[in-house]
């Protein structure tokens, strides 16, 4: 690769994701027994988040058919993975399927692919492109669009909400970082705080979750009804 090309994140966290999910299929075959598919599903759960990051599927296969090709072939070995296999042939079968994928992931032409593609095609969506507010808890200030709150009082809680957002890059929805029985008053109070702000939060509606959203201007709400 050109040292002077640098790649977008999104992209090299999809290669990381991919590689990742593939290792999780090679240490599960590696048992000798029956095991827990847990860390299957979850390097599953986040190279599909990470796919869905750089864009569709056909802008995945822009950026890098070598790596799309072994994202597929991975997805669908994970799937064979996870079935019981009565004999030891099967399971013989499903390592030669994970050595090629794992091949397929270390093949050079992916990162030429990616090279290329910076020039022959529009970048994807990368979350450091995504509009997201920012959250700064030494100076206890929120800025959103442009729009900014300083917090003066502790509202401890709210703190808490708004910290934890931006820890994990502000993803539609967070686990509730509160105890259940705080956590229903501190988002009301939080959607309080945001009345100057162009923001919303609410609960998920499990009980466990807390997501936000942009706040709709007045004037389309208006022209909405």
């Amino acid at each position: 690769m050109n040292p002077d090309t640098q790649l977008p994140s999104a992209w090299t966290g999809w290669y990381i994701a991919v590689s990742k999910f593939v290792q999780a299929i090679c240490n599960y075959l590696s048992l000798a027994g029956p095991a827990k598919p847990d860390e299957l599903g979850l390097a599953m759960v986040a190279c599909n988040t990470a796919a869905d990051v750089v864009g569709t599927e056909s802008e995945r296969v822009r950026v890098s058919r070598t790596l799309s090709r072994a994202e597929r072939d991975a997805k669908k070995l994970a799937a064979d993975v996870v079935l019981p296999f009565p004999d030891q042939r099967a399971w013989k079968v499903l390592w030669w399927r994970a050595s090629a994928v794992t091949n397929a992931i270390r093949d050079p032409r992916i990162t030429e692919e990616m090279e290329d593609s910076l020039v022959e095609t529009p970048l994807p969506k990368s979350p450091t492109l995504r509009e997201v507010p920012c959250w700064d808890p030494e100076c206890g200030l929120l800025t959103a669009r442009d729009k900014t709150k300083r917090y003066r009082l502790p509202a401890e809680r709210q703190r808490t909400i708004l910290s934890a957002f931006q820890e994990e890059g502000w993803p539609t929805r967070i686990d509730a970082p509160l105890p259940e029985g705080v956590v229903n008053k501190a988002v009301a109070n939080l959607n309080n705080a945001m009345e100057e702000m162009p923001l919303v939060f609410e609960m998920d509606g499990t009980g466990e979750g807390i997501i936000w959203g942009w706040r709709e201007p007045e004037n389309e709400a208006e022209d909405a009804r």
